[in-house]
């Protein structure tokens, strides 16, 4: 999150629409820009137009509300397990059949056009494995009558630890969901009840036995990590990534502690009341991350993601595209169908309003401007191993450009096309010769920094 300098050498980079002379993003200086025509540039609006192949729904409950998250939720409570069962059945019925109608009205409004099948829907949340089967059932039943779904489509859930047992994800497959991401985040109660969160070690054991008796293959499940914890140190990270890879899941998530605004952690850290590790640590958190998983066969295929042989995440995947649509639906859930990027109400009260609103036909948010789209797929797609597909951005100038970022940790980290056609990559120039490893994408001799 530190500032850097870029700097565009070789040849200056092109952005489409009719001369930009500079373009600002966020944590750099000015980016100088060349002035094209606009008659040779490339349309970035082809995947956009396409029809969305991938849904995202939202599952606001939870239990209790982590201290760092500022995701859309609404907390149920843990302390009387049988009001929070009444309080999550009666404000779960209701936001259900707000969920149908608004895909229902959502597919009357695109109603023109070929529609193809859903290829990759994601619950996420919140907790999903909250919700009973049927309740569940109910959310693929209308996404299946409004757009249908793939007979191979990949339908994925999160899941808490204390939320699920082997019958209840047996009912979860039964009805279509086929991959599970388990938010474990660490192995060390002392960092959960740190961190706010509602289950424990011993929880997330069971947790695990459970998807194993339930029948799930390790391809088909994930499991969430945390680094950067308040007061945590290498040895409990290293602990929680081998334990990560001895229960052998076939993919594993692991993110970065971040403190954002107004949050509690956020609020802590602002009164000096949160010992948070220094950024160097961190820094060697997620290169140790890095070493431990591929060292075990797991594919660091982008930056936060690791994936043994044909386990990566689907859905995941068409965000990091940075151009390919996609339905969104629930409090908070954001969408991008035809051009347009839309955030919903962010609190289940003005979700609930807001589908109410749909039949008077307020068109919600704005088509998105052809330079945003580029700033949007340069920063999704760099996430990834395989890094920018040239063939997206407007004409072919930067085949030969190089970007160059400078910062405090390394000489320069630059941005090449040198390592395969159509693609950028990047390359560490480090003070330590120890932090350079070979190109993943092509395993050539030029030095990359993964991913």
């Amino acid at each position: 999150q530190q500032k850097v300098d870029l700097i565009c050498t070789s040849r200056e980079m092109v952005i489409p629409q009719r001369g930009f002379d500079q373009l600002r993003t966020r944590g750099t200086r000015w980016l100088k820009i060349m002035k094209h025509p606009s008659s040779t540039r490339r349309n970035l609006s082809t995947w956009s137009s396409a029809s969305p192949l991938s849904a995202y729904v939202h599952i606001p409950f939870c239990r209790k509300k982590c201290l760092y998250c500022d995701f859309p939720v609404h907390a149920i409570g843990t302390k009387d397990a049988e009001m929070s069962q009444q309080t999550l059945k009666s404000w779960s019925n209701t936001y259900i059949e707000a969920l149908v109608t608004e895909i229902q009205r959502t597919r009357e409004r695109q109603s023109d056009g070929s529609i193809e099948p859903l290829q990759t829907i994601f619950f996420g949340g919140g907790t999903p494995s909250l919700l009973s089967g049927s309740q569940l059932e109910a959310i693929l039943d209308a996404l299946r009558a409004c757009w249908r779904i793939d007979t191979e489509a990949e339908i994925s859930m999160e899941l808490d630890p204390g939320t699920f047992d082997a019958d209840k994800l047996a009912t979860y497959r039964s009805i279509g969901v086929n991959r599970f991401s388990v938010g474990v985040q660490t192995f060390e109660d002392s960092l959960l009840t740190r961190c706010g969160r509602a289950h424990s070690v011993k929880e997330v054991f069971e947790g695990i036995a459970a998807i194993k008796e339930a029948g799930v293959s390790d391809s088909q499940w994930s499991m969430d990590l945390m680094f950067g914890l308040p007061t945590q140190t290498m040895a409990q990270w290293r602990d929680s990534l081998n334990r990560a890879v001895e229960l052998g899941p076939g993919h594993i998530s692991s993110y970065q502690l971040t403190l954002e605004p107004f949050t509690p952690f956020d609020k802590q850290n602002r009164k000096g009341q949160l010992s948070l590790p220094t950024d160097g640590a961190v820094a060697d958190m997620f290169k140790e991350c890095h070493y431990v998983l591929t060292a075990n066969g797991y594919e660091h295929y982008e930056v936060s993601s690791y994936a043994k042989p044909g386990a990566r995440c689907a859905h995941n995947q068409v965000y990091w595209t940075g151009v390919k649509p996609f339905h969104a639906f629930g409090v908070g859930a954001a969408s991008f169908v035809h051009g347009v990027r839309f955030a919903r109400p962010r609190t289940v009260s003005s979700y609930l309003e807001y589908v109410q609103r749909m039949p008077q036909g307020e068109v919600f948010g704005e088509r998105e401007a052809e330079l945003d789209a580029l700033k949007h797929l340069v920063m999704c797609q760099l996430r990834t191993a395989e890094g920018i597909d040239t063939t997206l951005l407007p004409n072919s100038v930067l085949s030969s450009c190089c970007i160059t970022f400078k910062n405090l940790h390394c000489k320069s980290i630059s941005v090449s096309t040198r390592c395969a056609p159509n693609r950028l990559c990047t390359q560490l120039e480090s003070n330590s010769p120890s932090q350079r490893v070979i190109c993943s994408v092509t395993k050539c001799s030029w030095r990359c920094l993964l991913p």
